[in-house]
């Protein structure tokens, strides 16, 4: 697929979401969201569709090192004033340097500081005690932890925590870089370094006192190591320390992503026919004692409770699983949550990376390449079947996580797009509009 193709899709995505808002604004005008939040919605969409065409066009021609390190640079810098321009406008707004209801925020930071004080005191089995006996769940855990870690370092300065979220968002690009230059080609992973880098979602988490970049940082992490490991195999010492540190952290982060990723893992390890039975056998071996320790360990009653719960408890909504990549829909119309407002337009990027994630599967079936994906297809896959299927199914930030996945399918799927594809693209931009006026005029009946 040429340069210009990819400046047709952006062209294409950016005057849908104009359209959208036009018709929404004249349709529901006593519900529109107002121009302060459309203001956002077009600073969102622009930037990403306009600069991202933008800058590969203009990088084409970079030597790959040279390219990382320009795209990570870029990526850090964006953030970075992000975040510091961020606080002065929320603090502006709610009167303390964080999101709007910030309430998960603030209870981790309260959490974080109790930690803080025993890691300061020197005390390791207060620090044990307190873990076990805490009454955070084990799948916020992790964030608690290195939030308290954090702040007795630096202090409980809030902005801290979202220069580091900064430097692993940035990091994002390079993971998705090496990984899609390993599976597929370089012209995926220039397309999906440069998505990441622009993607509005990885830079408005970046400002909030929230898990979800870390999270989805660990997660690609994990699995470009894994890939990196099965194919290279160098540096295994401590190549499998970072892997089994990841996987740790995922759990610590959402308990069900953890058991997602370790589905997802045996499936790649028993498809793939370049990895060898010796290696597959220590492979296996060593995620399941890795998960036998998590079960018998203290975390292992959640993940029992997880399981449990989710059978017996949760109110499936299936209709909504064949829009898993895709949701959930940009709000458009008046309700109390001002943070779905902010990111409407990221939310409309969102659905059209959704798409080509989705796409990339027939192109990886084509190409006889879904074998080679399958770890990195598996675990949105399982994981966002999950989110889309129960009653978080519109809130965006539980989709988050599996965002850099979907962005590293995304591009493998623009950059091997053919011209008999675009009446798939075009028909779902018709699909997409529709999808969007139908989830406003919902929004404003059971308002």
């Amino acid at each position: 697929m040429k340069d210009t193709s990819y400046k047709s899709l952006s062209i294409k995505s950016l005057a849908l979401y104009f359209i959208i808002l036009i018709l929404v604004g004249v349709v529901f005008h006593n519900h529109f969201v107002g121009w302060h939040w459309v203001l956002w919605g077009v600073g969102a969409t622009t930037f990403f569709f306009l600069g991202s065409w933008q800058f590969i066009e203009r990088s084409g021609n970079m030597n790959p090192k040279r390219f990382l390190l320009f795209v990570f640079v870029f990526a850090l810098v964006i953030r970075v004033l992000y975040v510091w321009l961020m606080c002065y406008y929320y603090t502006f707004k709610t009167g303390i340097p964080l999101e709007y209801g910030a309430i998960d925020s603030l209870s981790y930071h309260r959490n974080a500081l109790q930690f803080g004080k025993i890691i300061e005191s020197g005390h390791l089995h207060e620090f044990i005690n307190a873990i076990y006996s805490h009454h955070i769940a084990f799948s916020d855990l992790g964030y608690v932890i290195t939030l308290a870690c954090v702040y007795s370092v630096f202090g409980p300065n809030i902005l801290i925590p979202h220069i580091l979220h900064s430097l692993l968002s940035a990091y994002v690009c390079v993971l998705t870089y090496r990984l899609s230059d390993r599976l597929f080609d370089n012209r995926t992973a220039r397309i999906a370094a440069v998505m990441s880098a622009f993607m509005p979602l990885f830079i408005y988490y970046c400002g909030l006192h929230l898990k979800e970049m870390d999270f989805a940082f660990f997660l690609i992490l994990c699995i470009e190591r894994i890939d990196f490991v099965m194919r290279e195999r160098k540096n295994l010492v401590w190549n499998i320390f970072l892997i089994l540190f990841s996987s740790l952290m995922i759990f610590s982060y959402r308990v069900i992503t953890g058991l997602c990723l370790f589905v997802s893992f045996f499936v790649y390890i028993f498809v793939n026919q370049h990895i060898a039975r010796k290696v597959r056998a220590i492979s296996v071996s060593v995620a399941v004692a890795s998960l036998a320790l998590f079960v018998f360990s203290g975390v292992g009653w959640e993940i029992k409770n997880t399981i449990l719960y989710a059978i017996a408890h949760v109110d499936y909504n299936f209709q909504y699983l064949p829009g898993a990549f895709v949701l959930p829909l940009p709000k458009l119309t008046v309700d109390g949550n001002e943070n779905l407002k902010l990111i409407n337009g990221m939310v409309f990027v969102k659905n059209i990376i959704g798409f080509f994630a989705m796409y990339s599967l027939t192109i990886a079936y084509r190409e006889k390449k879904l074998r080679d994906i399958s770890l990195l297809a598996l675990v949105p896959i399982t994981y966002l079947a999950i989110v889309s299927s129960i009653c978080f199914f519109s809130i965006e930030r539980f989709y988050f996580p599996a965002l850099p996945c979907l962005t590293v399918l995304a591009a493998y799927a623009i950059a091997h797009f053919e011209k008999k594809d675009m009446k798939w693209f075009n028909a779902y931009l018709v699909v997409l509009l529709v999808a969007i006026i139908f989830w406003s005029y919902y929004n404003v009946i059971t308002s």
